[in-house]
């Protein structure tokens, strides 16, 4: 810079100082320009506009004094190259020198200072100034290189924030993923593992790392497989298949597993990862659904066999009434001498042998009526206990379990004892050396969860009937088939595979539900699910004993199976009643209109052509509101009842039947007011 074109800034309060710089300047640098500013802010503004190769600053000024206005000058980017010389009378002390320094000055002069001294430093400072300014150039270009390769850096920084990025979503997807995700090294060790593993294995990240997979070795694998394995991975080939675990409580778990190597860019192994989907909840989800498909089946097959034994039992019915009845008549006429007694008794006892097994059937298919009363389980337990204890032996121990509390059940008692009966002769036979038999009785809910398990149920409460034994028990291809008629694992002549089935029967009859535990050896268990109802036990009546006995009275017998009406015709004009028969329902209407007057009493089967026994009824009931009848039936339709439970108020017997019952019958019905 030639010294002739340079700028002088001066700051200094006092205008004589101004002055007497200004005449110095004037006469030793002629053709510099000089600004003057009477304090630090408008100095400030000066240096700003004017950029001066120089700045002379005084030290003590009012407000802003030199050191502070020196420190903004060196604070601003722009300023900070132009140098500053002190000028002060006050402080010429080390101690002002050294602070002007610190403060960023470059020059110090005391005041009154020499012409020539003050010269001399302006010129040295343009030197500072132009060095400073060939300093700040190569500072630009040192920075214009930075900053290139700032941004070069950035973009870099900023791809490797991008790859991150990507490894921490990796990351994340691995760690959120209900995939257990395993990698280990070449001899199976365990490197990293996913939270999934955690969360499936129930074992920390500490417990796993460092340790073989072995750790969830179930023992379900045999060494073969674990071999194939290994040679498939180690071979480079990926693995896939199912395996069970063990988790760390000792629950086990099945998982569909794939097995892959890792290659390096050489193609050489250097780890494995496995990937575990865990299919236990599936695996048990598809085997209830084959289950409840089997207890479809099941269910099917049942009702099936259950219509057939019913239409077998209908025509059985019929035929045993006629051998019963005719039989009865006969023993009843012959002397007890006679030779022919014992050959009819002998008809007469199979009979009643086949009506038992055609009830039984009935029973099973669910076509025998029932006559339900509101009953407490727990007395018909104790009522039976004593007769149960003389029917099995005495290597046998009967132990109750009674619920101190139990709900009512509305029940049919008969079949009850006959459910109890059933089951624990069925113990019993499950026990050829002897054991314990126990009978429980407890009430139990059933909520929509246990519903999920076992579609067939309803929500509600129940009253629980169980019958246990610690016999030889059962396996699947047994207990599959217990309920269906005719079935049983006994030897010829020890049973007619009818017990279960018949305590099926009643069970379902009576809307509950029966299920069955059992395994080999171990013996097996019934458990009854009977409906609970809130209501107290109803009274007993008492059976009578007494003979049958007849009357003058006229009745009307509609029967379209001519053998088994002739029988009741002839049975009850045995016992002195006058009988009037018809064949079908539309000529029992007939007989009626013509004798209504005389007739008081109307014995009528309920299926018949024409017109059924209870639409007879209703006709005649037209003409003769509360008329005495009785129906009969050896297979019902639901003309008599509601889902085979008796309608209040009407009576009826289940064919076949001896002479006698049919008579007492009669006068029972005759006799009631």
């Amino acid at each position: 810079m030639e010294m002739n074109d340079m700028k002088i800034l001066a700051i200094d309060d006092n205008r004589h100082n101004l002055t007497a710089l200004k005449a110095i300047l004037a006469d030793r640098l002629p053709h510099a320009r000089l600004f003057t500013a009477l304090d630090g802010l408008k100095g400030l503004e000066l240096a700003r506009a004017e950029d001066p190769d120089v700045i002379l600053l005084d030290i003590v000024m009012p407000g802003m004094d030199g050191y502070a206005v020196c420190r903004k000058l060196k604070e601003d980017g722009r300023l900070r190259s132009i140098p500053v010389v002190f000028l002060t009378a006050l402080r010429t002390d080390q101690e002002s020198r050294v602070k002007a320094l610190e403060a960023g000055a470059e020059g110090f002069l005391a005041k009154p200072f020499d012409a020539l001294e003050l010269t001399a430093q302006i010129r040295a400072m343009i030197k500072v100034k132009a060095a400073n300014n060939l300093q700040w150039m190569g500072r630009e270009q040192l920075t214009s290189l930075v900053l290139e390769r700032t941004i070069e850096l950035e973009k870099e920084l900023a791809e490797r924030r991008r790859i991150e990025a990507e490894r921490d979503r990796l990351i994340t997807a691995i760690e959120e993923t209900d995939e257990s995700i395993y990698i280990t090294d070449l001899d199976g060790n365990i490197l990293y593992i996913n939270s999934a593993v955690v969360r499936n294995t129930g074992y920390s990240r500490d417990e796993m790392v460092g340790q073989n997979p072995r750790i969830v070795k179930s023992g379900k694998q045999d060494e073969a497989f674990y071999r194939d394995l290994w040679a498939t991975i180690s071979g480079g080939k990926t693995w896939k298949g199912q395996m069970v675990n063990r988790r760390k409580d000792g629950a086990l778990y099945t998982v569909d597993k794939t097995i892959s190597p890792v290659h390096d860019p050489a193609g050489a192994i250097v780890n494995y990862v496995a990937i575990n989907h865990d299919i236990t909840e599936h695996l048990r989800v598809s085997a209830d659904k084959a289950r409840l498909k089997e207890e479809l089946h099941q269910a099917q097959r049942m009702e099936a066999i259950g219509r057939l034994a019913g239409g077998v039992a209908h025509d059985f019915n019929n035929m045993l009434s006629v051998i019963l009845g005719h039989g009865e008549m006969l023993l009843s006429k012959l002397q007890a001498e006679d030779p022919s007694r014992e050959k009819v008794a002998a008809i007469v006892k199979a009979g009643r042998r086949s009506s038992d097994l055609t009830r039984q059937l009935l029973t099973f298919a669910r076509r025998q009526i029932i006559d339900p009363e509101n009953m407490d389980l727990n007395q018909a337990v104790t009522e039976l206990l004593k007769l149960l204890r003389n029917v099995t032996r005495e290597d046998i121990e009967i132990k109750t379990i009674p619920a101190d509390k139990l709900m009512m059940i509305h029940a049919d008692r008969g079949q009850i004892e006959q459910v109890l009966m059933n089951l624990c002769l069925n113990a019993r036979d499950a026990m050829p050396e002897g054991g314990q038999m126990i009978i429980e009785t407890k009430e139990a809910s059933v909520n929509s969860q246990d519903v999920k398990q076992h579609p067939y149920m309803k929500v509600g409460k129940y009253v629980l009937l169980s019958v246990s034994d610690n016999g030889v028990g059962m396996g699947e291809n047994i207990y599959k088939h217990v309920f269906e008629p005719f079935f049983t694992t006994k030897g010829p002549n020890k049973g007619t595979g009818l017990g279960l089935s018949v305590v099926f029967g009643i069970v379902k009859q009576h809307g509950g539900y029966i299920h069955l535990d059992s395994e080999p050896e171990r013996g097996t268990k019934f458990t009854i699910y009977f409906p609970a109802v809130d209501a107290p036990p109803d009274a007993r009546s008492a059976v009578s004993s007494k003979p049958a006995r007849g009357g003058t009275e006229t009745l009307l017998v509609a029967e379209d199976e001519d053998s088994v009406r002739d029988l009741f015709q002839q049975t009850l004009e045995s016992y002195g009643y006058k009988v009037l028969t018809a064949r079908n329902g539309a000529e029992a209407v007939e007989v009626y209109l013509t004798h209504r007057e005389e007739i008081a009493l109307a014995v009528l089967d309920v299926v018949m052509p024409k017109k059924g026994g209870k639409e007879a009824y209703d006709e005649i009931a037209k003409i003769t509101p509360g008329l005495k009848v009785l129906f009969l039936s050896g297979y019902s339709t639901n003309a008599i009842h509601d889902d085979f439970i008796l309608s209040p108020g009407l009576s009826f017997l289940q064919k076949p039947f001896i002479p006698s019952v049919l008579a007492r019958k009669v006068r029972e019905i005759l006799d009631t007011k």
